[in-house]
Order: structure tokens, then C-alpha cells, then sequence
């Protein structure tokens, strides 16, 4: 199993990443990925990436295959990588190409085309 930790719900991805995913790990689920306050500090990213590890560790229990793609916020993302880690889960990031076409000073509209799934190092 895959369970999916990012704002991203698995059927909207590509058909190439989702073929990948299915391939590898067979079943996907996903977790929404909590709102992360931009003014939280370390303490308060730990304390609730330590409630996620523990959620997606419930789910995982009894899978055979136990792996976590997660991405979003780096600071929580690092931190429930970390502890899942630590549980032997595996955790990955998907990697893509990347295109960008700037509007505004603040905006631009990017296109991600999925290349691969890359597992996080280990520390």
C-alpha cells in the first residue's frame, strides 16, 4: 500500500504517476494534508507531526508493503519523515519537470509533468 500525505488527491495525478504507484505498491490511499500555520513554530510543527506519523503508522499497521509519499510544507514534511523512518516506513517524494509562465509579480501558473518517485535519504 501507498498512502498518499499530500494536497494532491491520488485520482488527479497523471496517469503515468498513478500507473507508477500502482505498479510498485498496488493499493493508494490518501491523507489530507493538515494546514500548516505559517507563524506555528517548531514545537507546534512537532507536535502535529507527530499526530500524522501516528495516523499514518494506524494505517499502515497491517499492510505489507509500508510506504508514505508525502509532500507539502518542508518543516512537517521532514519532521513526520523523520519518525515514520524511524518506524521503517518508507517515505518519497515524487519528482518532476517543471515549466512556469510568470502573470503578475505574485502570480504564475506552473506545470508539473511526474518523471518518478524518489525515496527520502535517511539520516
Amino acid at each position: 500500500m501507498l498512502l498518499n500525505l499530500s494536497n494532491h488527491p491520488y485520482q488527479y495525478w497523471p496517469e503515468i504517476q498513478l500507473q507508477a504507484a500502482k505498479l510498485a505498491y498496488g493499493k493508494i490511499v490518501d491523507m489530507n494534508f493538515p494546514p500548516i500555520n505559517p507563524h506555528a513554530d517548531k514545537n507546534e510543527i512537532s507536535l502535529l507531526a507527530e499526530q500524522y506519523a501516528k495516523k499514518c503508522l494506524a494505517l499502515l499497521k497491517d499492510e505489507k508493503i509500508k510506504a508514505v509519499h508525502i509532500m507539502g510544507e518542508m518543516t512537517f514534511c521532514f519532521k513526520v519523515v523523520s519518525l515514520l523512518q524511524q518506524q521503517n516506513i518508507t517515505c518519497l517524494a515524487s519528482t518532476s519537470n517543471r515549466s512556469a509562465t510568470f502573470i503578475t509579480n505574485n502570480e504564475k501558473h506552473a506545470k508539473f509533468d511526474f518523471v518518478r518517485f524518489r525515496e527520502y535519504p535517511r539520516l
